[in-house]
């Protein structure tokens, strides 16, 4: 039957509430920072 198609799962990553990642956001420039040392948008003031 054309359109019923089952539609693919998104990868692991993909998926989850964004509120878990909210603590990984710099509230300056709003670069995500996974790991010390990740960069941070130029012009932010808590880049180091």
């Amino acid at each position: 039957m054309e359109g019923s198609r089952e539609q693919e799962p998104e990868p692991a990553d993909a998926v989850g509430d964004p509120v878990c990642w909210l603590h990984l956001v710099c509230e300056s420039c709003g670069a995500l920072i996974e790991r010390e040392g990740d960069p941070h948008r130029p012009g932010c003031d808590r880049q180091r």
